[in-house]
């Protein structure tokens, strides 16, 4: 799965908008039961989440900060 989180920053914007949920959220989907939530900034994408099993993501991030790393 790191694999696939780390190819997001080659193609950011292959996944799905979700705005509805947060503004710039972008969602993908790992191996058909994981969902890749993030969001594209100026110089990187950034995981918000990753839920797995039909875990509700759309309530977990509504309205949740997004940290940033160092």
């Amino acid at each position: 799965m790191l694999e696939h989180c780390e190819r997001l920053d080659e193609l950011p914007l292959r996944g799905t908008p979700r705005d509805d949920i947060r503004v710039g959220l972008r969602v993908t989907f790992y191996q058909g039961r994981t969902v890749i939530a993030y969001v594209v900034e100026a110089d990187r994408v950034a995981i918000v989440g990753l839920f797995h099993g039909g875990q509700d993501y759309e309530a977990r991030l509504q309205g949740a900060p997004v940290t940033r790393g160092p």
